[in-house]
């Protein structure tokens, strides 16, 4: 897509309440489209049994305040999380195999729990072109971006205005609310700890095929969405069937 048209600005939030909370943890997720809410059906299974192991609420968030760009849905989490100490947020396209450890008590609090994309993107020549393209509709300094992936993020409450919405117009290009939320990261100064790999395996690294048997999350980014369902019926075999959690099992999102 042409990333300098001129295209409306994200609108503005809906005033909402917080999440009730019932733990000071939280797993949420947001699948704020139709085929969103297609993958849940796998992977919210997943997500709230592993919110259950660690003691923690679980939240898909499934309406839709941006119809023409849903991944700004993620920008709510600003507000929705105000009343719990640790989120770890997922994509909607994010499956969290059984054995993956507890990382509310894994990763130590204060920082930002984050996968580094750079590394693994074969030619990078895109990355400054996009740092100062953000910038530019921002009104920002550019900063040499990480690529620094929100599909898995953990953080805490004193964090969660990473999650601020851009101010100014941004055309919704591929990756506006992630680089969005890194130069939030970087302009108020937090703390960030770099997620192993095994905890944000995307389906776009050139290695994913040696790498996904061993990954704890395995996230479909960027994968096509038929392929993504097939993949997500594969992972739902390979699984133990656990009584509390029977394969086929709708989640219930009422």
């Amino acid at each position: 897509p042409n990333r300098k048209c001129s295209l409306p600005p994200i609108i503005k939030l809906n005033d909402e309440p917080p999440l009730k909370a019932t733990s000071p943890l939280a797993v949420i997720t947001v699948a704020a489209s139709q085929k969103a809410i297609e993958l849940i059906e796998y992977t919210g299974l997943q997500m709230k049994s592993y919110a259950d192991r660690c003691g923690a609420d679980f939240h898909a968030i499934i309406d839709n305040q941006f119809p023409s760009y849903p991944i700004a849905n993620k920008f709510r989490l600003a507000n929705l999380t105000a009343n719990y100490e640790r989120v770890l947020y997922v994509d909607a396209d994010v499956w969290i195999r059984d054995e993956t450890p507890n990382l509310f008590e894994t990763l130590a609090p204060g920082r930002i729990w984050i996968h580094r994309d750079l590394n693994h993107i074969g030619n990078p020549h895109w990355v400054p072109g996009e740092a100062r393209l953000a910038a530019q509709q921002q009104g920002f300094q550019p900063i040499d971006l990480e690529i620094l992936n929100t599909g898995v993020v953990m953080f805490d409450q004193v964090h969660r205005d990473i999650w601020t919405e851009p101010r100014l117009p941004a055309p919704p290009r591929h990756l506006l609310e992630q680089t969005h939320v890194e130069y939030q990261i970087r302009m108020k100064g937090y703390e960030v700890g770099y997620l192993d790999s095994k905890f944000n395996t995307q389906w776009w690294f050139p290695d994913f095929a040696g790498r996904e048997p061993d990954a704890y999350c395995v996230h479909l980014a960027n994968c096509p969405h038929n392929e993504r369902i097939y993949r997500l019926r594969k992972l739902s075999h390979e699984r133990d069937v656990r009584p509390d959690v029977p394969i086929g099992q709708k989640l219930d999102l009422a």
